[in-house]
């Protein structure tokens, strides 16, 4: 997947994605000199699946090491119901979704 400046690789093991490498560049204009794309950040992301638990985490590979940096939760259906951060291991909740089965719809809370 990749956009202007930016750049996702996902790497996949039986259909579920295991890795991502997000890199944030300066492309080749008016600020790169050398007229070639330069990596500015790069960051990957493992991703750790709880089916049983229904969750996915994503963990960072930082300079320091690996730390938690995000988890998926879904319900029996296998929808997401909310997204989760963490900051100094404490983890909370930055989005949710709400489903109505009877209109078929989604509401994304934050």
């Amino acid at each position: 997947m990749n956009t202007i400046g930016i750049a996702h690789t996902v790497a996949y093991d039986n259909q579920f994605p295991i890795s991502i490498v997000y890199e944030t560049f300066s492309g080749s204009g008016s600020k790169d000199t050398t007229m070639v794309d330069s990596v500015l950040r790069r960051e990957v992301d493992s991703v750790k699946y709880d089916i049983e638990n229904g969750t996915a985490l994503l963990t960072r590979l930082t300079d320091e090491g690996h730390r938690d940096f995000r988890k998926y939760y879904f319900n029996s259906d296998n929808l997401l119901t909310k997204i989760t951060r963490f900051d100094s291991n404490k983890e909370y909740v930055t989005d949710s979704v709400r489903y109505d089965y009877m209109k078929r719809s989604a509401f994304f809370t934050t």
